[in-house]
This record gives C-alpha cells, structure tokens and sequence, in this order.
C-alpha cells in the first residue's frame, strides 16, 4: 500500500487485474477517478463512510455487507484493488455472466494471489453470509469442491462448486 498515492497505486493494480474484469480503460479511468476524489484523506484506502458516499447513499447495512466483503484483509478499509472489483461486479458496463463472477469472487478471497483457496479461506467465505455454519457443513464443501483432494480450491473448482449449487450462487455473486 502506498500513502499519499491512490491514483498511481490504483494504476498498477488495474494492470494486475485487468484479466479479471471486463471494463474498458475509460471506465477504468473514471474508477480511479472516483476512488481518487472519495478518498479526501489521501491515503489510498477508503473507509465505509467514503464507499457509501460513493454509491450516493448512507451506511446502511447492503452497503455495510458489500464493503466488509470487499475488505479482503478485514482492516476496515478498502484499497483500489478491492474498490475496482467491486464496482465492476457491480456497474452494468462489466460482465454479468455468472462465471464471471465467480471468477472474481475467487480472486477476491484468494487474498494472497496463489491460485487457491484453503479450508479456512473458504469458512471464511460461507460464514461471511452464514455466520452460524458449522464446522462440519464447512468440511463437507470444502471436501465436495476439492475434487482433486488436494486440500486446495483452485479456481475452477471454486466456479463448478459454486454453480452446482445455484441457489447459493447468491452467497458468491451477490456478496459484492
């Protein structure tokens, strides 16, 4: 993270993330923009207030639920990266395919960029919406989506995992 720097830092995360999302470079350009006027404090990082000032809107809970999403590393704050993800799940000029995504959902958990998804990181996940899921109904997911037991999600399992199930696709999609 770079203080001081949102809108060179948001550079270089588009450029990480291009693959990921399907937005033109003027729609790219006006996220930076925007991220970069929202966050008045200059620090790269947006709290919840400035997100929801971004959608026009109050703290209410939707918007409460979407950042603590977004927030991979839970520290209360989101840097371009996880602003830039969200908005394109979001804004009707990006994709709205499922597999798309799901694709960015994975990315979005994969906080560590290693192309997989531990047991734990996909607790994380599930509780994120079901706060009560037992230990048990984590492991029998986390079993049925590991399909090469390797102990690992990668990222397709995690989109054929969660489209065997479309009616917890919410859990995935609409988390954002």
């Amino acid at each position: 993270r770079v203080h001081g720097e949102p809108m060179e830092q948001g550079v270089i995360q588009l450029r990480n993330l291009r693959k990921f999302l399907d937005i033109d470079v003027d729609t790219a350009k006006e996220y930076l923009q925007r991220f970069a006027s929202l966050d008045t404090e200059k620090t790269g990082r947006l709290t919840l207030k400035q997100f929801a000032q971004g959608f026009k809107t109050e703290v209410t809970p939707e918007i409460t639920h979407l950042f603590e999403t977004l927030d991979v590393d839970q520290d209360g704050s989101l840097d371009f990266r996880d602003y830039l993800i969200g908005l394109s799940v979001l804004n009707e000029k990006s994709s709205n395919k499922t597999k798309d995504a799901l694709k960015l959902a994975f990315h979005v958990f994969d906080t560590e960029n290693k192309g997989y998804l531990t047991k734990a990181q996909l607790a994380l996940i599930l509780r994120k919406v079901y706060p009560d899921m037992t230990e048990e109904k984590v492991n029998n997911y986390f079993t049925e989506a590991d399909t090469n037991k390797s102990g690992q999600i990668n990222c397709d399992q995690f989109v054929a995992f969660a489209e065997k199930y479309p009616q917890k696709l919410p859990l995935f999609k609409s988390a954002f």
